[in-house]
């Protein structure tokens, strides 16, 4: 990956994008699927039926998605032959004879173009260098980050820049550092595509070309626990979960006062040692507020299975003999079971600060990071609110917060059954709720107290209020900390 030559060429590229209307959702619509994965080799006569004539983002998809030749002349009617001949010189297509093919995947995300390695096949080896384009875990961080203006934002181990450039819009800069030369190059690439100057990069091993402080880094590591480094993007090299340790305790002493690191990473369960105890430990004296949420755990076998077949081939001796050797490396480390997740930490250094442990939520729904941010506010104001305190304060219910209700027929009508409430957006907790406690909550107006409330709620039920605060204390606390409660200063 070169660049283009003249910087005019970005500009000329980006407005073939454009014109030719590149996009997610017209990819979806013009190859017909739901996502953008990369296609298997049964797929490829289906999809190429699809886009098999010149309209120009069928030649895009062709080339940048599907990857088969395109003729040079066609491609020249398109783009203008100087534009082809500065591609060829940037490196993100090849001559074969008079055809053209794509060098790249070019992968469309909200608003933006992302040029990274195409996606190899099982039966391929896969480059140690190669730099990963848009996944699942990519998704998943790129919602959960904190989206307030910042005058310093760091991408750690960027790939081909992802999180940088989505950032681009509320940092004022935005740094995509790597270790491998190849993703920070992918990574200048893109932000000249997207005409985002704003976006730098920097080259080196996690802080070490790097300068001062961040009010928000954003990292996906290469946190893959396994018996070696084979791969720069997905193995870090180092005994067990040790690198995303070091990558949680070099970013706590980066951050600015009030500024936050959300981590997507994996962390090890060893024989008869306590997890929560183990990862307290690598929080202590960061200065930090910190939020461990835990998306799943995979015994050993199951999640060396996973990594080895994204990667290796899959023929029963070579896929034994590497399993083998997973296992045997995890025996030697008493690794048991890996969690994965996300580990989210606050800059709040003036007050003693707390680690909490918590499963996401069943899934996501939009950009959560408005959530990630409030809970934290919540968090601080849980601990150091007493039951008399919180009996006296004022709530409203979140905006997002819906409620499902359930009937059943009984003597001749439907009569309502317990519901569940949820929320609709961002971190899509749930919660069943009786009728009693769902009048509770919808007289949450941000001026009756939750004393009141529960006056009422003692009087509906006839029990004295004595009796219904110790059972409703701690379900206001849960859904305080879920963000289904917001708290109100000014009641």
């Amino acid at each position: 990956m070169n660049g283009f030559s003249k910087p005019e060429s970005y500009d000329r590229f980006r407005e073939v994008l454009t014109s030719s209307g590149y996009t997610a959702p017209q990819l979806r619509e013009t190859l017909g699927i739901s996502e953008l994965q990369n296609p298997r080799d049964a797929d490829i006569p289906a999809l190429l039926w699809q886009v098999r004539d010149d309209e120009p983002v069928k030649v895009l998809i062709r080339l940048f998605v599907i990857g088969t030749r395109i003729p040079r002349a066609l491609i020249e009617s398109q783009w203008t032959p100087a534009l082809l001949e500065d591609a060829l010189h940037a490196g993100i297509v090849a001559a074969q004879g008079d055809q053209i093919v794509g060098r790249i995947r070019l992968t469309p995300f909200q608003q933006f173009w992302f040029a990274h390695d195409r996606p190899v096949s099982r039966e391929e080896p896969v480059a140690a260098d190669f730099v990963m384009g848009i996944g699942a875990s990519t998704t998943t961080l790129a919602a959960l980050t904190v989206r307030r203006p910042v005058a310093r934002m760091l991408d750690l181990g960027c790939g081909c820049g992802t999180h940088a450039i989505l950032a681009a819009s509320h940092a004022r800069e935005a740094i995509g550092s790597d270790l491998n030369p190849r993703a920070t190059a992918f990574t200048q690439f893109n932000a000249k595509l997207n005409n985002l100057p704003n976006v730098t990069t920097a080259t080196g091993s996690l802080f070490e070309p790097l300068q001062g402080n961040f009010e928000l880094i954003i990292s996906n590591p290469p946190f893959v626990i396994s018996p070696g480094g084979k791969y720069i993007y997905r193995d870090s090299g180092e005994s067990g979960d040790h690198f995303v340790q070091t990558v949680i305790r070099a970013s706590a002493a980066r951050l600015a006062e009030g500024g936050f690191a959300q981590i997507l990473c994996n962390w090890a369960h060893y024989k008869n040692v306590v997890t929560q105890d183990r990862l307290r430990a690598w929080f202590e004296g960061s200065g930090c507020d910190v939020w461990v949420m835990e998306s799943e755990t995979r015994n050993a076998a199951v999640y060396a299975k996973t990594w080895l077949a994204s990667t290796e081939d899959t023929t029963l001796e070579t896929f034994a003999s590497e399993f083998t050797r997973w296992m045997e490396h995890y025996e030697h480390l008493g690794i048991e079971q890996v969690s994965a997740g996300a580990i989210m930490l606050r800059k709040r250094s003036a007050s003693s600060n707390f680690v909490e442990f918590h499963h996401s939520p069943p899934r996501m729904s939009g950009a959560a990071g408005d959530d990630v941010a409030q809970w934290f506010e919540a968090r601080v104001f849980l601990n150091s609110t007493n039951d008399a305190a919180l009996l006296d304060s004022a709530f409203d219910v979140s905006s997002s917060v819906r409620m499902r209700q359930d009937f059943h027929r009984a003597d001749g009508r439907w009569s309502p059954t317990n519901g569940e409430l949820f929320k609709s957006h961002g971190l899509a907790y749930s919660a069943a709720m009786d009728n009693y406690f769902a009048g509770l909550l919808a007289r949450c107006d941000g001026r009756a107290t939750i004393g009141e409330l529960a006056g009422g709620l003692a009087q509906a039920i006839g029990r004295s209020q004595d009796e219904v605060i110790p059972h409703l204390l701690p379900i206001i606390r849960d859904l305080i900390g879920k963000g289904f409660l917001v708290y109100n200063a000014k009641h």
